[in-house]
């Protein structure tokens, strides 16, 4: 069973290893069936937080996991974001005003078929978002109205350093691994507010190894051409390790 540790100084314990739920996992070329299973597999070995986005999968993401729970999260701390989503013709948007913002939630909560989600994050916004009166008032009143628990920010450079030191937020979601570890003074700072710390990419997308390049089935085609379209810069710093 995986072991559990504490969200924060002062939150509910969740288990030390979460499951991502987008990427090859939410698109409909894999098999419901198949991730339901994967999904089934990590909560029977004691997986606790599982965390999505309105735009992962191409926006397919938390409406399977919906259907896969049937909206019963009893003992998960469930997180989406806000600030990122897609539209009917594909493109990705970014809006972090409070419209949209509440827009976005609302959603996510019909999708996900739950009136809650545990943890709200700001997904990638910019640095003047952090202090924008009225992101924060809009956070807050969705913390007032029981449609969120915790306030967090997922992000990297300078937008994690700035969130890590704010006393506003509860959690910081950010990039660490055997490639990047640009954010660790975020984390430490984090840590020291009091901050529950969430690490996104754990593995880097497997850049630093050949399994990558082994291209058996068709959800490897689609992580090497998320590499190349996203995480190319990587690619030279891996190969060294």
């Amino acid at each position: 069973m995986i072991p559990q540790r504490r969200f924060g100084t002062r939150g509910p314990t969740l288990s030390e290893i979460g499951f991502g739920c987008g990427g090859f996992w939410g698109l409909p070329i894999f098999s419901e069936r198949k991730a339901g299973d994967l999904l089934r597999y990590g909560l029977d070995h004691g997986i606790t937080f599982l965390d999505t986005g309105p735009n992962y999968s191409r926006g397919n993401a938390e409406a399977r996991l919906g259907k896969l729970t049937g909206g019963n999260y009893r003992g998960i701390i469930l997180a989406t974001k806000v600030g990122s989503r897609l539209l009917p013709s594909g493109k990705v948007i970014r809006d972090f005003t409070p419209g949209g913002m509440e827009a976005s939630l609302g959603d996510s909560l019909r999708r996900l078929r739950t009136d809650r989600v545990d943890l709200l994050q700001l997904h990638g916004p910019p640095l003047a978002t952090l202090e924008d009166d009225r992101v924060l008032r809009a956070l807050d009143s969705f913390v007032t109205r029981g449609m969120i628990r915790y306030k967090g920010v997922s992000a990297d450079g300078a937008v994690a350093e700035r969130a890590a030191g704010l006393f506003f937020f509860d959690a910081l979601m950010t990039t660490y691994n055997v490639v990047t570890q640009e954010s660790a003074p975020a984390i430490q700072k984090a840590g020291e507010n009091g901050m529950a710390v969430l690490v996104k990419s754990p593995l880097s997308h497997h850049v630093f190894g050949h399994e990558l390049y082994k291209l058996t089935r068709p959800s490897k085609v689609w992580y090497l051409l998320r590499v190349l379209k996203n995480y190319r810069h990587l690619l030279p710093r891996a190969r060294r390790l």
